[in-house]
């Protein structure tokens, strides 16, 4: 069965359409035994002739009027266990909405079908599954709470995970300022059993309309899956815990909008050679009630006229709610660094779109002849409360092996734990709030890009990137500093072309190996699949980090380090003085000098040297090779007090709890100091 439409590595989200995650989302690979199977890739699982959700979806006759299968969800993705008996879901026409198309009717209802995991089996080269509820009954209600206005029961079919259309007996009619719920009840839920009745598409909804739930939902455990133990039957507003409900409802009517497209994601490069033909993609659904044969695709680039390709649609017809991807070949003759374009579909079957409604998407281009050789820099946000980031922790390491001498810089940016560089009065702050899950990873600051930092994806996207020549070159060397713990930096920076009312900045991050150890959280223990070993380990993990960030400049980088006007290959130097108050151990310390490009927020290049001599340098946290005494949970912290008993502070120095001895101390989430036998260590409680 197809898993969530899946932006291939090479593809950016469309920033005003960023689909993201949050909350109990975020950590993607939590749900290995529920998440719904694909022999596809990602690119395979737009609208293709005889994919799984078009090839099983049973529908209703067409109208000859204006229709469309109007929801939130695209393919089914995630399918959780819920409450035995009767279980419920809805989503909600808003009243705008209703407003908008008021006149038209509601036709039909569209559920997904549950599944019987164990019953997973591959047939003519699809994943398929038996369905373990046999009736639903359809509805729609003008209060979340009150009675159907019109309903329907009819048996759901034998297969699982399918869109199935059930007409409703009569339509319902859509009326001005009139919110409408549309749902479904499952009646007579197996007890036992592996079953997944609960079924999003695991994407970040847009608002709180797209996931209601009628059950004993009583919260989510540790791992983010729903809990259904509550006493009594209730509603609740799941979508920004588990994604958009998988229900779909038949709109009819001659109000409906026509030639209207989302755009999901795009492909530019971020270099172009001058004069070049290069390919620019664009994923996009249809959100109209008729279907899409053409598209004209623009790209305006800064100094020149606009070019406009008219494009047959590669999946054509195109219906409501499908996806198509289509490019064609455009080209920068304006040469230089931070290019703006705006790139868009301009005209849907031959009717221009008119400016207000343009979906506009803005970016840069590099565009030069020639460049310097590239250094990338990928920054790791993880933590080791992340029971998921033992995945970055394999991929940073693996790429740290593999492709150091190649120039892969690795930074572990840590949030929530002991090696703390995201708080609010730190520097890597301002950056991380842009951060949507742990563990993920940005290369070169390019925020709009989002990497699972597996082995797999981290050399992907370092191959493809190590393929663009960079616009400036950066080397530096380090010395000890004029006062104890600090170190003196001095840069060199040249560019690939002149610029005038330039904006860039020399930055830095100091980065210490062999870190801790501390424990990580590993939820890949016991697991079948391939977890880079640490599916064979326990479920706490003592480990030593590597490229851990410790100080760092602010993110825009140091005022007025290099000029605002600049020569193509004339040589820029900078020295500043770098306080090490973060530092366990100097001698594991290495410095990564970078050239920040203040339009855009991104490193245009790097490069890392170690820290020669250590005098006048010294450690300053007092770290130990030796078992921790104490380590953060959730919920609380695991004390090692067999030998004594323990203290707890809290981070400003309040005693919230003296001479403990046990294993086990609940507390609220927050940073606190464990003590014992004169010794301390910092903690984080989830």
């Amino acid at each position: 069965m197809a898993a969530v439409m899946a932006v291939s590595g090479a593809f950016a989200v469309n920033p005003s359409k960023s689909l993201s995650f949050s909350g109990q989302l975020t950590e993607r690979k939590g749900m290995p035994a529920r998440k719904l199977t694909s022999n596809l890739k990602a690119s395979e699982l737009m609208r293709t002739p005889g994919s799984p959700l078009q090839k099983r979806l049973t529908r209703a006759d067409e109208a000859t009027q204006l229709s469309m299968n109007w929801g939130y969800c695209d393919s089914p993705y995630l399918a959780m266990p819920s409450n035995a008996g009767e279980f419920g879901g809805a989503i909600q026409l808003s009243a705008e909405k209703a407003t908008t198309w008021a006149g038209a009717t509601i036709s039909a209802v569209t559920v997904c079908t549950p599944l019987d995991f164990d019953s997973e089996r591959e047939e003519d080269g699809w994943y398929v599954y038996d369905n373990p509820v046999k009736k639903v009954t359809v509805w729609v209600k003008e209060a979340l709470d009150g009675e159907p206005v019109v309903s329907t029961t009819a048996d759901l079919d034998s297969e699982g995970v399918i869109f199935q259309e059930i007409p409703l007996d009569q339509p319902y009619t859509l009326k001005a300022e009139t919110p409408v719920y549309i749902g479904y009840t499952f009646q007579d839920v197996p007890e036992d059993g592996n079953y997944g009745i609960f079924i999003t598409d695991y994407n970040y909804p847009l608002d709180s309309m797209s996931c209601y739930v009628w059950s004993k939902y009583s919260g989510y455990d540790d791992w983010g899956y729903p809990v259904f133990e509550a006493e009594d039957y209730d509603w609740s507003e799941l979508g920004y815990d588990y994604g958009n409900l998988c229900m779909k409802a038949r709109v009819n009517g001659d109000i409906l909008p026509t030639n209207v497209t989302s755009v999901y994601a795009y492909q530019l490069p971020v270099y172009a050679a001058p004069g070049e033909p290069f390919e620019a993609l664009i994923q996009y659904s249809n959100a109209g009630a008729n279907t899409i044969e053409t598209i004209d695709l623009t790209l305006e680039v800064e100094g020149m006229e606009p070019q406009v390709k008219t494009l047959d649609v590669a999946y054509a017809p195109l219906a409501y709610g499908e996806y198509s991807l289509d490019g064609a070949e455009f080209e920068c003759t304006t040469v230089g660094n931070n290019i703006a374009y705006k790139f868009y579909i301009s005209a849907v079957n031959g009717e221009k779109i008119a400016d207000d409604d343009l979906d506009i998407i803005e970016g840069t281009l590099l565009c030069i002849s020639e460049g310097y050789a590239k250094n990338t820099v990928f920054e790791e946000y993880t933590g080791t409360w992340c029971g998921w980031c033992v995945v970055g922790y394999a991929g940073m390491e693996y790429m740290a092996e593999n492709y150091a001498d190649k120039g892969f810089i690795g930074i572990a940016v840590h949030s929530g734990d002991e090696m703390e560089v995201c708080d609010v009065d730190q520097p890597y702050y301002e950056i991380s709030q842009v951060v949507t899950g742990f563990p993920c990873a940005y290369a070169n600051r390019d925020m709009s890009t989002e990497i699972y930092p597996d082995p797999e994806d981290l050399e992907y996207y370092f191959e493809m990137l190590s393929e663009v020549p960079a616009y400036a070159e950066i080397s530096a060397t380090v010395e000890n500093g004029s006062a104890q713990n600090t170190l003196k930096l001095s840069t060199k920076t040249k560019f690939g072309a002149s610029e005038e009312d330039a904006d860039y900045r020399v930055g830095y991050v100091v980065i210490e190996n062999g870190v801790g150890p501390y424990v990580q959280h590993n939820y890949a223990a016991g697991l079948d699949d391939d977890y880079y070993g640490f599916e064979d380990k326990g479920e706490l993990v003592p480990l030593k980090f590597n490229e851990v960030a410790r100080e760092c400049s602010e993110p825009a980088g140091v005022a007025e380090s290099l000029p605002a006007s600049i020569e193509e290959g004339v040589e820029y130097p900078f020295e500043v003085e770098i306080p090490l108050t973060g530092v366990a151990d100097a001698k594991k310390v290495r410095v990564v000098a970078l050239v920040v490009n203040n339009i855009n927020g991104t490193i245009e290049n790097a490069c890392e040297v170690e820290v020669p001599g250590y005098n006048g340098v010294k450690g300053v946290l007092g770290e130990s090779a030796e078992p921790l005494m104490a380590y953060g949970l959730k919920g609380g912290v695991a004390l090692r007090a067999n030998n004594g008993k323990a203290s707890v502070y809290s981070i400003d120095g309040r005693c919230v709890a003296r001479e403990v001895k046990g294993s086990f101390l609940a507390l609220p989430a927050g940073m606190y100091v464990v003590t014992l036998n004169g010794k301390s260590v910092k903690v984080a409680v989830r």
